[in-house]
């Protein structure tokens, strides 16, 4: 239930990014079982998530299905292509897995010593974050505390977004 605690702590320090992450969900496709996270969706999500360590710059999904992230942490602009390989919700627990790469430019002495940690920055940006399991490879997003009932699983991710199927 921590987490969730977490969350929900996060989601009312930023109340104009989850507005515009309920405001761009269409009902239609919720009555139908279906929530398409769209990137614009996605880049309010990594705004919440990155805290005061990542502004967020842009998002966009590329016909892979490969979403493109950039980002400014601690003067260093940063590119991400982010695959995501698995999005469930299960017996209260969500699950978001992605495959990343990163591309770093700038960042002077905070990007030096970046770069000799071996961390990524998204790495350095979730660190703090208990939910957050981050590598140089691979991201992973781990959420207990949802309704036990909560039930939703990745379909496919396309260049309008990640489609999901609820339950």
């Amino acid at each position: 239930m921590r987490h969730l605690r977490e969350w929900l702590i996060k989601f009312t320090k930023n109340k104009q990014e989850v507005y515009s992450i309920l405001s761009n969900i269409p009902p239609a496709e919720l009555e139908r079982g279906r929530l398409l996270i769209t990137a614009g969706i996605a880049e309010c999500a990594f705004k919440i998530l990155g805290g005061d360590d990542m502004r967020v710059l842009g998002a966009e999904f590329t016909d892979g299905g490969v979403l493109q992230l950039k980002a400014d942490v601690k003067g260093m602009k940063l590119s991400y292509r982010l695959k995501p390989t698995q999005f469930t919700i299960d017996r209260g627990r969500l699950l978001f897995a992605a495959e990343y790469a990163e591309e770093r430019e700038g960042g002077g002495l905070s990007g030096a010593l970046l770069g000799m940690t071996g961390k990524s920055g998204l790495a350095f940006a979730l660190q703090k974050h208990r939910w957050a399991k981050v590598d140089n490879t691979t991201l992973r997003i781990e959420l207990d505390g949802l309704p036990q009932d909560s039930r939703a699983q990745l379909v496919n991710v396309t260049r309008q977004g990640i489609l999901l199927r609820l339950n």
